[in-house]
């Protein structure tokens, strides 16, 4: 009986540690040569939050630190000559859903390129945001690790976006 337990408590640990569906795919997509990615840390991400608030007035400096703060890290990955299919990135979304419980926040096709934009929350929590972005020769993926809320994310308003 102690024995089934401990077999049980390693099964769960180990499939809580399985790689989620996006950084898979990151990590496939980057394994192209035509591939360049980068992983931001919190650290930096701090540092260029600091730089992002020098010449911003106040309202924007506040949502700027507010969001910068709670972004613990970015992943990018872009290839420019892909030869992922419009297939593998549905079949890859599909996962996303059903794997690690994403939900698709939009879809949006535009100018031939298929935009997702995924979050996965946990307690009222973006934990992850992705936006996978799929073309006729392009394939870039965003990946996020944040602490956000959803409204937090939706009432970001910089004067940029206005002009």
């Amino acid at each position: 009986m102690i024995l089934r337990a401990c077999i049980f408590i390693i099964l769960i640990s180990v499939s809580g540690c399985a790689k989620q569906t996006v950084s898979q795919f990151i990590d496939d997509v980057k394994e192209n040569r035509t591939a360049w990615a980068v992983t931001i840390p919190k650290w930096v991400i701090s540092q260029g939050t600091n730089l992002a608030l020098k010449g911003v007035d106040e309202k924007d400096e506040k949502a700027i630190w507010s969001l910068g703060k709670k972004i613990k890290q970015i992943r990018v990955v872009a290839d420019n000559k892909s030869v992922i299919t419009t297939e593998e990135v549905q079949a890859v979304v599909q996962k996303m859903q059903l794997k690690d419980l994403y939900e698709t926040y939009t879809m949006v096709k535009h100018n031939g390129s298929d935009i997702y934009v995924m979050v996965q929350e946990e307690e009222e929590l973006i934990k992850d945001l992705a936006i996978l972005v799929h073309g006729n020769e392009s394939t870039v993926v965003l990946h996020l690790k944040t602490e956000l809320t959803m409204e937090e994310l939706e009432q970001a308003d910089f004067s940029w976006k206005k002009k």
